[in-house]
């Protein structure tokens, strides 16, 4: 089952939104747990800092089809 929080994050990924941040996101990773979403971290930006980049799967954009039906 997934929550309407994470309904929400999921969606905000299809729309081609990443999200960065410098600090891990516990709800995005829960996405990741659940194979519906993804991370990379690197160093990003001028001042290359270390920086979390989650972005959604098939799997996330399968839940969200099955959802809008």
């Amino acid at each position: 089952m997934v929550t309407e929080a994470r309904l929400s994050l999921l969606r905000e990924l299809s729309k081609g939104d990443r999200i960065y941040t410098r600090d891990r996101n516990r709800l995005a990773d829960a996405l990741v747990v659940a194979g519906l979403a993804s991370v990379t971290s690197g160093a990003h930006g001028n001042k290359r800092v270390m920086t979390y980049v989650y972005s959604i799967t098939a799997a996330g954009r399968k839940v969200l089809e099955n959802e809008a039906e």
